[in-house]
């Protein structure tokens, strides 16, 4: 991955069934969608995550979802881990109740667990 708008490109083609929730989110809050704020999606991404978790639906999907996010982390420069780390990770479980979060937070792989422990000082749970 090479810049943080083709991951954004990325995310929308491999996991569509996030589109609909996290565009509605994106556009409540921000307006419109488009490449120009992706780093802005991705928190509208987080969130609309967080409204799956709190309904306990999509794991399989989230799981897929977080392994990506995690492989692009690992094999990427500071702008992609930066989008990864501010604009999605930082934003998941919030408002999450502890219960609610425990399936998702076992699933996310360890080094995006690690920013938001970083950020969050402790865990969702």
């Amino acid at each position: 991955m090479n810049s943080s708008i083709e991951l954004f490109h990325a995310i929308r083609e491999k996991f569509p069934e996030f589109l609909e929730a996290a565009d509605k989110e994106h556009v409540r809050i921000w307006d419109e969608v488009t490449p120009e704020t992706h780093y802005s999606w991705f928190e509208s991404l987080a969130n609309a995550i967080n409204e799956l978790m709190s309904s306990g639906e999509m794991l399989d999907s989230m799981a897929r979802l977080f392994e990506y996010l995690s492989e692009v982390d690992l094999s990427s420069g500071i702008e992609i881990k930066q989008l990864i780390d501010v604009s999605f990770v930082e934003n998941l479980f919030w408002e999450v109740s502890p219960g609610n979060a425990a399936k998702p937070w076992y699933l996310l792989p360890e080094n995006l667990k690690k920013y938001y422990v970083e950020f969050h000082l402790g865990t969702p749970l």
